[in-house]
């Protein structure tokens, strides 16, 4: 499988931040984001996230979905 380039969205520093805001991450970071699988429909582009953490991290995921859909111009 090719290397997939993450939307900035599914970074590890944004994913940290977001995680850290709702309570779920603590002091942690997300160290390191790989995609387990793609998938391309007709009006977005699927990922499945797998999350590996740094620091601590006890209630963090360690798998996540993310949908990357176009805006809609309006």
């Amino acid at each position: 499988m090719a290397m997939e380039t993450l939307p900035k969205a599914a970074g590890a520093e944004h994913l940290s931040g977001a995680l850290r805001r709702s309570g779920e991450l603590g002091d942690g970071r997300v160290r390191d984001v790989v995609v387990d699988s793609s998938r391309r429909t007709l009006l977005s582009h699927i990922l499945r996230l797998r999350l590996t953490y740094e620091g601590a991290s006890v209630n963090a995921p360690t798998k996540r979905h993310f949908e990357d859909r176009p805006s809609r111009a309006g």
